[in-house]
């Protein structure tokens, strides 16, 4: 079973969820966002852990095997940053990184991740 964590649910991280739920051998067990209603659909689902603030779900990396990343752009490279040295599996929308500099160092950490 494939642990995994969906952090942003607005309309594409509802929809993430959504297919996460109809693939065999893939399980939700927690989402963030910091909109109460969200969060009550996600457990209404049920998604047993769901949190106001995404670090509380990305800082229980043993929870976890991969994590879905549906943040607004501003917010990638940190949340790709920390999930990666978590030690997750990540799939994250685009862009990576707001800025090239950013994007440039997030490859960094991918190429570190991609050899553990």
């Amino acid at each position: 079973m494939i642990r995994v964590g969906v952090i942003g649910l607005g309309r594409m991280g509802m929809l993430h969820l959504m297919s996460c739920r109809k693939i065999d051998g893939v399980q939700v067990v927690g989402v963030a966002d910091s909109s109460k209603k969200s969060l009550a659909k996600a457990k209404a689902l049920g998604v047993d852990k769901a949190y106001v603030d995404y670090h509380e779900l990305l800082e229980r990396p043993s929870d976890l095997d991969a994590v879905i990343l549906s943040l607004p752009n501003f917010m990638h490279f940190e949340s790709v940053k920390l999930a990666l040295e978590n030690g997750l599996n990540v799939f994250a929308e685009k862009p990576l990184a707001p800025l090239l500099v950013s994007a440039v160092r997030s490859y960094g950490w991918l190429r570190t991740a991609a050899g553990r």
